[in-house]
């Protein structure tokens, strides 16, 4: 009973709707920065970009930060984190990966276009200016964490999928393997 008596006057006592208005702290975040969708050439198929950044202009070079989906992703995948460091005064640029994204999975498995797409990315952002190169960070999760690692110099040896997946067939990537299979031309069958 007491229980009872307690939640009710908590629920009397809460208020009934947010503010009319938002914080000025939410109006300011909002209008610090700026978002870009575009894509960069590669090839045929051109790639999707998201760039954030802050709104105002910077009278000196600004840290850029890619970041690299997981597997079946997109862009927009860390979209949260890319408007907070946008937020805190970062250039953050974003790609979806041709062939391994939410509408297109046919090169899931070809883990060597990965690097190579997050490099272009880099590549572009530091051509159009703005950014310090000697600043320039990057995130990934899942497949996106093995692309920045390759991209910052880490020699993947696929010999070693063979092993994992027998011991581990149930595993996501296995079944992915399994069903598209390990790339046999290019740069991915030579990572070993």
């Amino acid at each position: 009973m007491l229980l009872s008596v307690v939640f009710a006057a908590a629920l009397l006592t809460a208020p009934i709707s947010p503010p009319d208005h938002p914080s000025s702290e939410a109006i300011h975040e909002a209008d610090a920065i700026t978002f870009v969708r575009r894509t960069i050439p590669d090839g045929q198929i051109p790639v999707e970009i998201g760039i954030w950044s802050p709104a105002t202009p910077s009278a000196t070079l600004r840290p850029l930060v890619v970041i690299s989906h997981g597997n079946g992703g997109d862009f927009r995948g860390h979209e949260d984190t890319a408007q907070a460091l946008a937020a805190a005064g970062f250039v953050v640029a974003s790609l979806t990966h041709t062939g391994d994204n939410w509408r297109d999975q046919s090169a899931a498995t070809d883990v060597a276009r990965r690097p190579r797409q997050l490099s272009m990315l880099i590549e572009a952002m530091v051509a159009e200016g703005g950014i310090d190169p000697g600043r320039i960070g990057a995130f990934g999760f899942s497949a996106g964490g093995f692309t920045v690692l390759t991209v910052a110099g880490g020699k993947p040896d696929l010999g070693l999928v063979a092993d994992h997946c027998r011991a581990h067939p149930d595993f996501y990537d296995c079944r992915l393997i399994a069903s598209a299979g390990l790339p046999t031309e290019g740069a991915a069958a030579v990572w070993t």
